[in-house]
């Protein structure tokens, strides 16, 4: 959000009721101080295993007394068939009341609102229908909180997964796996990292803690047996140098090897053993613990000084620890790197290039994963570059259902209504987090040459800012288009693969252009008329309906300038062509393979 919006109240996490589809994950009231109203956000993630198109979401504001402020506002969010790990809506802006002048009384104030899931259309036509009211989920429990100590932990993960992170549980209709995704009831295996929901659920501590010791257990008999072999060894070897002793020497010596595998167990042998123990509680961060092994090692190599360490680090480590609780990474990998604790780092910036690449935020994900050498680094980094797009400024993983938009399409491929991503423009109303990935729907093919038209208004701008010219021909629409916008949201190349296209009554052409009333009322997608404006777009002055439907500009050979208005039909705009309120949809055509 710019700075013009100030936040006012925000929804409990993860709000959800029985038989909802989906999951409401977030949601914010906003003061727009710019326009003198109020608009609210929501987070939206599905829970459903049927790919979803869009979902209506019924949003009521309240005053400081909790009771309803006018009628409730419904709006109609897109979710284009997203993969349920994706989060969307939360970059649609919602009016949740008209512009106010002058001092607003406190009654009429939001001070919060409440949302409703009424109505979830999937894409494969089933429709579903409901209401009633949400409660936050109960949040999630890291397993490091849970369990007693990480070792029982990494049993866990041993026995159900390396993704576990989580305690399984059951909540409402729902069950959450142990990697964090949501399930429905009737799913027996998780749709994320596909553990069993019988055996998470059924996940007993006093098995796995047995478990944990008999690994444990074996781990130190196989190093204890390691180093007894090692001591037998040296110990052969020496008696096998003493060849030119007597039989007597040899009775001798034979007493000197027991004596010398004695001295080798507990002189030497068990010395480095519980040293090693001790390097171990440090590495599992139980400083205290590893001091008093160091210390009961008195003068054996460097123990005395590593006991004094460890006492020393002990707080710090337990200060950072406490940081990356609370999320304040940047001071919690100061403190441990001061320490040397770098695994931890690493350990930690690995968890949050998984979440970030499960929430499909791939260019965090790859962030966080820079400098880190580790085979699990390694790994997120393969799973990315076998998803990730390959087109420059394209910032946005490919996506994998059929729904979704495509970076690298060959013509045989894309049919009428299709999605691809082509090309970048401001569209979250942010401009400090860069541009965004623009998502076009095809219209037509001929050949290897198809014509794209933007999924979303993607600015609000006049058709004509001097309100004097009717025609396309001479408009300051069609100027800005081939001009600002074709140099800023396409590099040259992309540029190069864009064709001219004749318009206006076969009189002009245009590398960008928007659609005639004519060429729109022969959409075979009646839905494509319905437009919902990017947050830009709105940030702009764009006006959009209570369901965020808006109108956006037609060109036309005898009007000049026609709209297409929030109910799907061509209209006349009665406040001239220089109107600033109606959204611009860009139309170009390429040549694709």
């Amino acid at each position: 959000m710019a700075e013009r919006y100030t936040v006012l109240f925000r929804l409990p996490r993860d709000l959800y009721a029985p038989g909802w589809p989906v999951i409401v994950r977030g949601g914010v009231l906003y003061w727009d101080g710019l326009n003198r109203r109020y608009v609210a956000q929501l987070k939206l993630q599905s829970a459903d295993p049927r790919p979803i198109r869009s979902v209506k979401a019924m949003l009521q504001p309240r005053n400081s007394a909790g009771e309803p402020i006018g009628e409730s506002v419904t709006t109609l969010y897109s979710a284009a068939g997203e993969d349920r790990d994706r989060f969307f809506g939360e970059k649609a802006a919602v009016p949740l009341t008209e512009r106010l002048e002058g001092e607003i009384p406190s009654a009429l104030r939001p001070a919060d609102f409440t949302v409703a899931i009424t109505e979830v259309v999937f894409r494969n036509g089933e429709r579903w229908q409901g209401g009633g009211e949400p409660a936050p989920l109960p949040s999630a429990r890291k397993l490091r909180d849970a369990l007693p100590e990480e070792e029982l932990a990494r049993q866990f993960r041993l026995r159900y997964g390396r993704r576990a992170e989580y305690v399984p549980g059951r909540t409402a209709d729902l069950w959450r796996c142990s990697c964090g995704a949501f399930n429905r009831e009737d799913e027996p295996t998780c749709h994320r990292c596909g553990a069993s929901m019988a055996d998470q659920l059924a996940a007993d501590l006093t098995v796995l803690a047995e478990q944990r010791d008999d690994r444990l257990a074996l781990r130190q008999q196989r190093r204890e047996e390691e180093e007894h072999r090692q001591a037998l060894a040296d110990t052969e070897k020496a008696a096998r140098n003493s060849v030119i002793l007597s039989s007597l020497l040899r009775v001798a010596a034979a007493l000197l090897a027991v004596a010398v595998l004695t001295w080798g167990w507990f002189g030497l042998v068990q010395p480095r053993m519980q040293y090693r123990q001790a390097e171990k509680l440090i590495e599992q961060g139980s400083y205290e613990q590893a001091a008093e092994r160091f210390t009961d090692l008195g003068d054996f190599k460097d123990s005395a000084e590593r006991a004094e360490r460890a006492l020393r680090e002990a707080p710090l480590y337990a200060q950072a620890t406490e940081l990356l609780e609370q999320q304040k990474y940047g001071k919690a990998y100061e403190i441990l790197t001061e320490i040397g604790r770098t695994d931890t780092v690493a350990d930690s910036l690995i968890r949050r290039a998984q979440d970030a690449l499960y929430a499909g935020d791939t260019e965090t994900a790859r962030t966080l994963l820079e400098g880190i050498e580790d085979r699990r680094a390694d790994e997120l980094r393969k799973q990315m570059d076998g998803t990730a797009a390959q087109a420059e400024n394209q910032t946005e993983e490919p996506a994998e259902a059929e729904d979704q938009p495509a970076e690298t399409v060959t013509p045989g491929e894309l049919k009428p209504g299709d999605k691809l991503r082509f090309g970048v423009w401001e569209q979250d109303g942010d401009d400090a987090n860069g541009r965004e990935p623009i998502t076009w729907v095809v219209l037509k093919k001929a050949g290897s040459t198809v014509e794209l038209m933007s999924l979303n208004a993607l600015a609000a701008k006049p058709f004509d800012e001097t309100g004097k010219s009717a025609s396309w021909e001479k408009c300051s629409l069609r100027a800005w288009l081939n001009g600002e916008f074709l140099e800023q949201a396409f590099t040259e190349e992309q540029r190069q693969g864009i064709e001219d296209t004749l318009n206006y009554g076969k009189k002009v052409s245009d590398k960008v252009f928007i659609l005639s009333s004519q060429e729109v009322i022969m959409l075979s997608d009646a839905e494509l008329r319905i437009c919902v404006p990017s947050a830009q777009a709105i940030r702009e002055g764009c006006a959009a309906n209570a369901d965020g439907i808006c109108a956006w500009w037609l060109m036309d050979a005898n009007q000049g300038a026609n709209l297409m208005d929030a109910q799907g039909k061509v209209v006349h705009p009665s406040g001239g062509s220089n109107n600033i309120r109606f959204g611009v949809r860009p139309v170009i055509q390429i040549k694709v393979g």
